[in-house]
């Protein structure tokens, strides 16, 4: 079970961290029941425990599991109606600057608000550093959330001046004008990419990995768009890299990709077992993941690696360079 990926979360999927002895680590933190508290000194650790989380790589506290050397031993059952999903979020709140994007899941035994959990989800913040109710900045390390060093400060607060891209979608259609009773149909791939971050981004490139596509493709590409790198990866996964042609300014979205397949009108059907796998890199180690389905009509999207992972090995649990993709 990968607990960071869930979308929702249930009882059975705390009592399994338990039965796995899943070790508290940089990103997954166990408090007991008590560490939810109206006392001061316990409202000012939480906040110093979800910025640590923040100002870190982000991760996940569950509220309500006690532990024992760092593994999980019992679940902790908070009394869901004196200290409400409201109560805990306001006091996540009262960080500064708030953290965007810290998602609580309260979890209840039976639907019995007295039996509650609370997992809070943390993303890395963007807007880091975030300070802790005590007036300090904390960090994560190893099992804890300690105080930073002036220097881990102000590295975290370059983070406001990196790029951000992010991998909006990715589209293959047919042309309009095709001829009849062709033989074969030309489809045009494109992806946008938006640049959330708030310094201008030069150097970066998409990859698109075609998965389970028909046979007897032929690709084109236009040299205006810049240099399009094919390349075979297996026999049911090719690629198309295109690397950048333009600056991303903060805010601003670009199409990019520009390269067309030519398919045999008799295998078109073949594109709705197919997919497409989009992989950008851009400057300072950032990367992006996204799964798309190949046809029209195909409501597949992912953007978690480990699903995306997951998904790619259900279809082909041979394929033992997907961790390299």
């Amino acid at each position: 079970m990968d607990f960071y990926s869930l979308k929702e979360y249930t009882i059975s999927d705390v009592e399994q961290l338990i039965q796995d002895e899943v070790e508290e680590n940089i990103h997954l933190d166990y408090k007991r029941d008590g560490a939810l508290s109206k006392d001061d000194k316990k409202r000012a650790e939480i906040t110093k425990d979800v910025s640590a989380f923040a100002n870190s790589d982000g991760g996940i506290i569950v509220y309500g599991l006690a532990e024992s050397d760092h593994k999980p031993q019992s679940i902790t059952y908070i009394d869901g109606m004196v200290y409400t999903k409201e109560w805990l979020e306001n006091i996540i709140n009262s960080i500064q600057p708030r953290i965007d994007g810290v998602k609580i899941y309260p979890v209840r035994k039976d639907n019995d608000l007295k039996q509650s959990l609370y997992i809070v989800k943390i993303p890395r913040s963007s807007q880091a550093p975030h300070m802790a109710k005590d007036k300090r900045y904390y960090k994560r390390f190893n099992f804890l959330s300690e105080p930073m060093e002036d220097y881990e400060v102000k590295d975290v607060m370059y983070r406001h001046h990196s790029p951000k891209l992010t991998l909006i979608n990715g589209s293959l259609q047919p042309d309009d004008e095709r001829a009849p009773y062709s033989e074969t149909v030309r489809y045009s791939f494109k992806a946008w990419i938006k640049n959330e971050g708030k310094k201008l981004c030069k150097d970066y490139k998409v990859s698109a990995y075609f998965f389970d596509f028909p046979s007897g493709i032929k690709g084109h590409y236009n040299p205006s768009e810049g240099m399009v790198l094919p390349m075979l990866i297996s026999d049911f996964c090719f690629r198309f890299t295109s690397p950048c042609k333009e600056t991303i300014f903060p805010n601003e979205i670009i199409e990019t990709g520009h390269y067309s397949l030519e398919i045999p009108t008799k295998e078109i059907k073949k594109l709705n077992h197919a997919y497409i796998k989009l992989t950008l890199l851009y400057d300072d180690g950032g990367r992006e993941d996204l799964l798309i389905g190949a046809s029209e009509d195909s409501d597949l999207y992912i953007d978690e690696p480990e699903e995306i992972r997951e998904y790619i090995l259900k279809d082909h649990p041979e394929f033992n360079i997907i961790d390299s993709l």
